[in-house]
């Protein structure tokens, strides 16, 4: 009888081993889907700061293009009046 207690032991043993190992593993898993949902926020947020830059750069250069061809048609037109 000693041989098959020494197996269900070895059993429980390596179950304990897997079960402690399994719960590092899933406290990793969970900490690394936290660092992930994060960076994704941290992405999307960058990204709305960058288009809504890039918009205020292009109505920047619309409005000083537009000033720019306005002085110029008016200074075309007085010189030849």
């Amino acid at each position: 009888m000693a041989p098959v207690d020494r197996t269900n032991t070895s059993m429980r043993m390596l179950i304990h081993d897997m079960q402690a190992t399994l719960e590092k593993f899933s406290t990793r898993v969970d900490t690394l889907l936290t660092n992930v949902k994060d960076a994704k926020t941290e992405v999307v947020n960058c990204n709305r700061i960058s288009e809504g830059e890039r918009e205020r750069v292009l109505d920047e250069i619309s409005n000083s293009c537009e000033c720019a061809f306005r002085l110029y048609a008016l200074a075309y037109h007085l010189k030849h009046l």
